[in-house]
């Protein structure tokens, strides 16, 4: 059971809690989808929030080791590719962990905070950004220039430090073998 649990709050981190955010942060900046949304039933919105989910995955991670490993190398020097390139199969290293009874709980809490911050501030900035362009109320104005740098923060600074330690992670659990 204890397994399942663990599979559970990595799904609802990594793959729900963004489609989460970003509809409650729609809902923030711009009052049209405030009002459609408060037309939806329940189940509706439920299934909104898992097409939402589904969706916002799939673009940041098709771009992420092209762009993004590169520019982290660059801004916060990870190493994270040749990094990659050493560690080769991820998925083999933690299977032999688990065949050998090695601890690694901590991977999959790693793994699921890097994916919601990098999930969430990757479509954080153009949703602020197109508020910035489209809204006029300085309030709005306000929110979206905050959640703006909040998002650039956690894109360029949270995530790289979230996908570091699971790099290492991974890089202890190969000295076992």
């Amino acid at each position: 059971m204890k397994d399942f649990s663990v599979l559970s709050s990595f799904l609802l981190v990594s793959m729900i809690l963004p489609g989460i955010v970003l509809i409650g942060l729609a809902t923030v900046l711009f009052p049209s989808v405030r009002l459609q949304l408060a037309e939806m039933d329940a189940f509706a919105l439920i299934i909104v929030v898992v097409v939402v989910s589904f969706l916002v995955g799939h673009i940041p991670f098709s771009i992420e080791r092209p762009v993004f490993d590169r520019i982290w190398d660059k801004w916060r020097s990870g190493d994270f590719i040749m990094r990659q390139k050493r560690i080769g199969s991820w998925s083999r290293v933690i299977a032999r962990a688990d065949a050998a009874n090695v601890s690694h709980k901590h991977l999959d809490e790693r793994l699921a905070e890097f994916i919601f911050f990098f999930n969430t501030s990757f479509w954080v900035v153009p949703i602020a950004v197109w508020s910035l362009l489209t809204q006029h109320e300085p309030a709005q104005i306000a929110v979206a220039v905050f959640l703006l740098l909040t998002a650039v923060i956690a894109l360029f600074h949270t995530s790289p430090t979230f996908k570091s330690d699971y790099m290492a992670a991974i890089e202890s659990l190969e000295t076992y073998f």
